[in-house]
């Protein structure tokens, strides 16, 4: 029965080694994936990216009307200047897009996300390097 407090002991030692050990692991992880990660692009880094679209004026598959302005988030700089030199192409793809989508779909539950997801996917099918990572609405008016 002497031996049982030992056990406890050598137990309790264990179970704080262990524990000691996976936070040690947890931490070291934990440090490697946040500096993997790297830092966030600045406001003025993502600007360099971005490109303007024009103020479109078009109807929507349902006779409906709407006025838009889009930004589109590109993954470089140089990737910005190809929707730049390609800018018809771009509006002509915004313009298909917006012309067989309805007023109902924009005013569903997610319709503008589904629309910028579309045009996103639509750009990126032309651009030769790079690619659109995120399309922003900056102004919208539907009647």
């Amino acid at each position: 029965m002497k031996n049982k407090p030992m056990r406890v002991m050598l137990v309790i030692m264990v179970v704080v080694l262990i524990i000691g050990i996976a936070a040690v692991v947890g931490y070291k992880y934990m440090k490697t994936v946040s500096s993997s990660s790297g830092k966030l692009p600045t406001a003025a880094q993502l600007a360099q990216s971005q490109y303007e679209l024009d103020k479109l004026t078009t109807n929507l598959s349902d006779n409906a009307v709407i006025q838009v302005t889009f930004a589109l988030q590109a993954d470089s700089p140089q990737t910005r200047a190809e929707i730049e030199q390609r800018k018809a192409q771009v509006l002509d793809l915004v313009n298909n897009v917006l012309h067989i989508t309805t007023r109902e779909q924009l005013a569903a539950a997610g319709g503008q996300q589904q629309l910028k997801s579309l045009i996103a996917i639509k750009v990126n099918g032309i651009l030769s390097q790079g690619k659109v990572t995120g399309v922003f609405v900056e102004n919208i008016i539907v009647q």
